[in-house]
């Protein structure tokens, strides 16, 4: 129900978890997905819907390349001060994409103590220029 929410209408519900889904009669019959607490929405353009699909493809696909472009098009990646041979760089990006699984497999977030770690210290780094690294979607939170 939230992937249709985000994909077909451009819609991010900022809280997008079981609680929030409820099952209600369709007025045609049958049942229907009803979303409850929408106290957090985001619209995102057709742009941002092909680029958080490229997201979680990527994440599926554990394509790093792809996933690498994708957090640059959704200005997750700050994109000249970033050195993509850096290890801090490639140190977050990894930990970054295996954290970022969980989300899609509704499982436990393996190594989030090591992608905080490498949020914090990217963040620090980047704080001077203004970005943070490692920054998600409200609709998405890997962690």
């Amino acid at each position: 129900a939230f992937a249709a929410l985000a994909f077909e209408e451009g819609l991010l519900h900022g809280d997008p978890r079981p609680g929030n889904v409820f099952v209600e009669q369709a007025p045609a019959g049958g049942l229907r997905a009803a979303l409850v607490d929408w106290t957090i929405v985001q619209r995102i353009s057709k742009e941002e819907r092909t680029s958080v699909a490229r997201w979680v493809l990527a994440t599926l696909a554990q394509d790093r390349s792809l996933y690498v472009r994708a957090l640059l098009d959704l200005g997750m990646l700050p994109d000249a001060s970033s050195d993509p041979d850096s290890t801090s760089f490639n140190s977050f990006i990894e930990a970054s994409m295996r954290s970022s699984i969980w989300a899609l497999r509704d499982a436990n977030p393996p190594g989030g103590e090591e992608l905080r770690r490498h949020q914090d210290a990217l963040s620090a780094e980047r704080a001077s220029l203004g970005h943070l690294l490692g920054k998600v979607p409200s609709a998405i939170r890997l962690f």
